[in-house]
Order: C-alpha cells, then sequence, then structure tokens
C-alpha cells in the first residue's frame, strides 16, 4: 500500500512538472546591424497547449532599441568595440489570465558586417613618403569609421593597423608603381588604387 501511494504521488509530481506554465522568447540567434528584428512569445498553460502571446507581451531590450510594435526592434549600430559582433539581450513580460506575471530573456548576436566599406585617402603619394587612409563603412544608409577596427593591406608599400601608409621607393627611370591597398572587415573587402612616384 506504501509503495503503490508513492507511486501515485511520484505521478502526480511528473504530471504536475510536465504541464506547469511557461513562458518563453523566440528570436533571430543572428542579426545585421540597422536592420529590424522580430521576437516573439510564447506562453505554455497547465495544460501543455502553447500559445503565441507577441500581441500581449511588453518587450524591451539591453540596448534600448527603438520598439516598432511588440517585439519589433530597430538594432543600431553599436559603440565599436573589439571584434566583429555585438551582443545584446531581449526581454519580455507576460501576465496570464490569474494575474501572475511571467519573465523570460533572449541573448542575441549582431553581426557587425557593413554594406559596403569605401577606402579615403589620396590617390598619389610620392616615392618614399607617407599618408594616411581611413577605412567607412556604411550600414543601411548609416556610417561608421573601421579604420582602427580590420586589417590593412598593400601590395607594395607598407600599412600600419591604423591606416598610415608607408610609399615604397620608386627607382629612377623605372616609372610609376601602382600600388593596391586593401582593407577587410568582418566579411567585407575593399581596394584602393595608389600611384607612387
Amino acid at each position: 500500500m506504501f509503495l503503490k501511494s508513492l507511486a501515485i504521488l511520484a505521478s502526480l509530481l511528473v504530471s504536475s512538472a510536465v504541464f506547469a506554465a511557461q513562458f518563453d522568447i523566440t528570436s533571430p540567434y543572428n542579426v545585421r546591424v540597422e536592420r529590424e528584428m522580430q521576437a516573439q512569445a510564447f506562453f505554455t498553460d497547465d495544460s501543455g497547449t502553447r500559445i503565441d502571446v507577441t500581441g500581449e507581451a511588453t518587450f524591451s531590450t539591453s540596448e534600448s532599441y527603438p520598439q516598432y510594435s511588440n517585439g519589433r526592434f530597430l538594432v543600431r549600430l553599436p559603440n565599436f568595440g573589439y571584434g566583429t559582433t555585438h551582443s545584446f539581450t531581449v526581454y519580455a513580460n507576460y501576465t496570464d489570465d490569474a494575474g501572475v506575471t511571467y519573465s523570460a530573456q533572449k541573448r542575441v548576436q549582431a553581426d557587425l558586417t557593413p554594406d559596403y566599406i569605401n577606402i579615403q585617402g589620396p590617390s598619389y603619394v610620392a616615392s618614399r613618403s607617407s599618408a594616411m587612409f581611413r577605412a567607412v563603412g556604411y550600414y543601411n544608409g548609416r556610417s561608421a569609421d573601421l579604420t582602427n577596427r580590420g586589417s590593412w593591406f598593400a601590395m607594395h608599400g607598407r600599412m600600419s593597423g591604423n591606416g598610415y601608409y608607408w610609399a615604397p621607393q620608386v627607382i629612377p627611370g623605372r616609372g610609376t608603381i601602382y600600388d593596391n591597398i586593401r582593407f577587410n572587415f568582418a566579411a567585407r573587402s575593399t581596394s584602393y588604387s595608389v600611384y607612387v612616384q
């Protein structure tokens, strides 16, 4: 009798654990900056029925991104640190019919890859002299200085990590050296032509 009672109690505990009300949110794992993203909220009631409650939930983000409707945010350009991704958290609250409030959160990665990159600087550099170049990334109409964030390369001259270029020596009588400067950041690469004389 005692064992039977234990079995019934264990069964009730398992059932209550399986059908306990719960609240969770879903969102894209990886999003592009300066683009919109949509998070969704789901409530699972005591009977195990899962309901989309995105329209009734209250959302926010750790970055205070602009919100156009429940869970739909504009992921803005962050202040650039090191690396090519930026993470933030989406929060949501939901109050059920019984007045019980539930909370959930989700971590999201923002991809800092720009739509395209422009290199800015002189198109002519004298032999054995130097010049500064900048790399500007464009994100759906907004720009960010990436000069110190990516990798610089030059075919003939030398480049520093902050866009400083040293032109090679041109041997008299050999004419002009056409150099190619390249900048890489995240999944984007661009090049710029410089002639040295």
